[in-house]
Parts: C-alpha cells; structure tokens; sequence
C-alpha cells in the first residue's frame, strides 16, 4: 500500500519527543538538505486513516510519498520513530498572532489596529513579529500554520496565512492578501463595547437599545416609502457623474471616441426608461400595498426580523426582478431582439448601464411588478433596491480599471466590472453569460458565471452592425429589422 500527498502536512513536533518549556526560545530551522525519511511511524494523515509502520518521505521542507512499503531514496536521513505518533500541522484560524503580544499595558508590543475606519489597503502581514514568544509556545503545540487577521472600525484591511517557522514576515509569508476583513456596523449600542459610553449618551441614557435599533430602521423605511424624486435624480446623475469622472481618472480601455457624444444615444435611453417606470409606478405601488393589506407573497411566509426580512427581500427581487428577467431577455427571440441594443454598445462606460430600448424597459417593469406580487415586497424595499441597482448597475458598466484585491474580494458578492465587461462580449458563450445585476453569486449558484481574460473582451454584438452603434434610428429600429438575423 502506498500513498503519495503533496499538500504541505508539516509534522509536529510531537514526532521527536521534544521537552520544550513553554518560554523557551525556539529558533528557526535552516533549510533543509537532501531527502528525509521518518521511518516505522504510525502515521494519523488527517482524514481519519492511521497508517503503522509507515514511512514518510520529505524534502525542501515538504512532504512528497506517505505510506508502507514505501522505498527510501539512497542517501536519505533516516529519523526511526517507532513506538511514534505522527500528525499533521495544526492551523489557527483568524488570529492576532504577532500582532498583537501583550493585550494591555504595553502599546508598543501590539500592531494590529490601524487609525481610521477605511483601511482597505492596510496589509497585517508587515506588522507579523516573528519575534513573538507565543509563537515559539504555538510551535511547541503542534500549531505551524497561522491566519493573521488585522482589527479596527468599517473596513480593517487585508489578512495573510503565514508559516511560523521564519525569521522575518517576508519567509513567514505563506499566502498574502486571504481575505478583506469588514466589521459591520453595531445595529444595538451596548454600554461597555466599542464606543458603548458614547453611543449610550447619544441614545438618551438609560434607552432601550432595542427600541433605538427598532427606531432606526422605521426611520429607514419611511425614508424610502416617500424617497423625493429630487433624491432619486440626484443618485442617477451623481453616481453616473462619479463614475465618468474615475473612468477618465483609471480607464481599462483607452476609447478613441467622443465621449460626450456617446453618452448623448445612451442618455436617451435613460430618459425613457425614466418615463417608462414613471409610467409603470402606481401599479407597482397598488400591488405592493395589495401584498402587505393581505400578507400575500413569499415574505409574509415565514416571520422573520426586520433585518433578515430586509435581506431576504434584497436577494429575491434581485433573483426574480433582475437575474431571471435577463436570462430571459436571452433565451426568448422576441424579447432578445429589444436587448440586444444594450448590447450594441461598442464602448461600454458607466452611462451603458441604462441603455435599454423602451420595449425592453416596458419588459423589465413588468418583470419588476411580478417580483413585488409574488415576494409580497412592501414599497420602502422596493425603492432600497431600486436606488441601489441605479448606482451598481453604473458601477459594473464602468470603463474603470479595478484593483485584482477587489474583484477577488468583493467580487464574490456584488457583480464587479470585470464580471459584467465578459457578458458584453460579442460573440458567445460569454454573451450568455454572468447575468448578475447586483448580486454575483446568482451566475455561480446556477452555472451561467464565466471568466475571460480582459485583454479578449471585445464589446459589440457579431448580429448588428456595429458601426452603427451611436445612431438612434438604427438602434430604435433594431428589434423590428427583419434583416438583422439572430439564432436565438
């Protein structure tokens, strides 16, 4: 019997017997030299098989062959651990671990908070102190592998896995930048956390802090259940404002086009989808009233608390009011025919994410108002989700250049530009692809997500007549050219 494991199961050191005292000083091993050989071990590999008289084969610091009979390669350093346990490495998961050594009285022995609440590219790694004693106590247990996790307000940075066997946190580096950490914020003040004193004072005292959280989000909803339209023009125009203005700051794609002009066909189309939905309003607001007065719809199902009822209604009028109806847009002809000046568009920025030919904008309002009769949407979540699909579906059309740590972190979540510029390919399968609006995990849940390098995307669509891609007549009548001929 033999079995071969490449992964890094770095042994502990229970292996050489060692009678370390908790303090003493562990240095770190040199590299290693030649093949080594653990021999008549019994091996516990970590999925629950224990092998005896095993053999294990290691080399430049990782393991290559575990298992019986395994032959030892001539010249090896043989270590008999007969009568031995061998185990694997143990990890520990999000960690302070050298950052942070003395927990009070001693500031100059911790690094692990950065001044500020956005702290995106503040990076724990080059604050891990290799020095650290409990890393010699951790080695000592059996624990070599570490994830090192920064703290602080809204967005604390980035953390790392490192190895503890390292003199400076450059060798400690195991893999950088794991995940970005994000505290949310406290919906309940409590006297005693973070900021509980003050936030205690600004609740009046001795409040219920239950109430005042309660008290917050009514405050929310009414808000949103009597949006002004002033309010709503304003997130329009500045989120397409601030998004034109980072696409001239960081393009990905440097057009050669006239910029204003462009926007000029796309703005158009703005403004009809505007008058459509404006159109469309009071039969959103009467089936929405209708679904609360008589609790109809997937909502009213289960009680839930007004956050999770808040979320709940966030992802499902994205899945049903946004994902489906685009997956349909893609595979019925008739209404593929009204989409597909969206995706004409052969410069793609940040005003192309309301490009959308009336008959379509008709089709998506009604899509729309079904979500809100089957989910039992109240009106206040509808207008929430609808402000922020205006200002994320700005954000993933935007000609910008993102950062590879944010597509990485938050692109699992929140469809990023880089995801949406591959359904805007010309040609399939990327065009039927990454279908999101807000949320990206919808393509992953249901296998419509796909990845194409960002040098292969080229906007525009292989049925029409790209050239044209600016000229209001052409595309108004696009849906209607029986000439334009499509397979779907």
């Amino acid at each position: 019997m033999k079995n071969k494991y490449t992964s890094l199961l770095i042994l502990t050191l229970a292996i050489f017997a060692f009678n370390a005292k908790a303090q003493e000083t562990v240095y770190p091993a040199g590299p290693q030299k030649g093949v080594s050989a653990i021999i008549h071990a019994t091996v516990h590999v970590g999925n629950g098989t224990v092998l005896t008289d095993a053999t294990i084969l290691f080399e430049k610091g990782k393991i290559t062959a575990v298992g019986t009979g395994i032959a030892i390669p001539k010249g090896a350093t043989e270590i008999d651990a007969t009568g031995k346990q061998v185990y694997p490495g143990l990890i520990l998961p999000n960690s302070s671990l050298g950052l942070k050594e003395i927990s009070s009285g001693v500031r100059g022995s911790n690094d692990f908070q950065e001044i500020g609440e956005n702290n995106a590219d503040i990076r724990s790694i080059v604050s891990y102190n290799t020095d650290s004693k409990i890393i010699n106590v951790l080695r000592s247990n059996g624990i070599l592998l570490a994830h090192v996790s920064p703290s602080g307000e809204l967005i604390e940075g980035r953390s790392s896995v490192v190895q503890l066997d390292a003199w400076n946190y450059e060798d400690a580096e195991y893999k950088s930048n794991t995940g970005m950490y994000i505290s949310m914020p406290s919906l309940m003040a409590r006297r005693g956390g973070r900021g509980g004193f003050m936030r205690g004072m600004m609740m009046g005292g001795g409040g219920d802090p239950l109430k005042a959280a309660f008290d917050k989000i009514e405050t929310i909803k009414t808000y949103f259940e009597t949006i002004p339209s002033l309010h709503r023009a304003l997130l329009l125009a500045g989120g397409i404002t601030f998004f034109w203005l980072i696409e001239i700051a960081a393009p990905l794609f440097n057009f050669k086009y006239n910029k204003v002009k462009h926007a000029g066909i796309n703005l158009f189309f703005t403004f009809t989808t505007i008058v459509i939905n404006f159109a469309f309003a009071l039969i959103m607001v009467k089936a929405s009233d209708w679904t609360v007065a008589n609790q109809f719809g997937l909502l009213h199902i289960v009680a839930l608390s007004p956050i999770l009822e808040a979320i709940a209604g966030l992802l499902l009028l994205d899945l049903i009011g946004a994902y489906l109806v685009h997956l349909i847009e893609h595979k019925v002809k008739f209404l593929w025919k009204f989409h597909m000046v969206h995706h004409a568009d052969t410069h793609v920025d940040t005003t192309t994410g309301n490009r959308h030919h009336p008959g379509e904008s008709v089709v998506r309002a009604v899509f729309a108002i079904i979500a809100v009769l089957v989910l039992g949407t109240p009106m206040w979540m509808v207008m929430v989700y609808q402000s922020l699909s205006v200002v994320l579906t700005q954000f993933n059309h935007a000609n910008i250049n993102i950062p590879k740590w944010f597509d990485q972190s938050f692109g699992y979540i929140i469809v990023s530009p880089n995801m949406h510029r591959i359904h805007h390919h010309i040609t399939r399968p990327q065009t039927d692809s990454n279908y999101g609006n807000i949320f990206s995990f919808w393509d992953r849940l249901f296998g419509t997500y796909n990845y194409t390098p960002m040098n292969e995307i080229v906007y525009g669509l292989d049925v029409l007549d790209n050239s044209k891609d600016e000229s209001l007549a052409y595309q108004l009548k696009a849906p209607f050219d029986k000439t334009i001929k499509s397979d779907y």
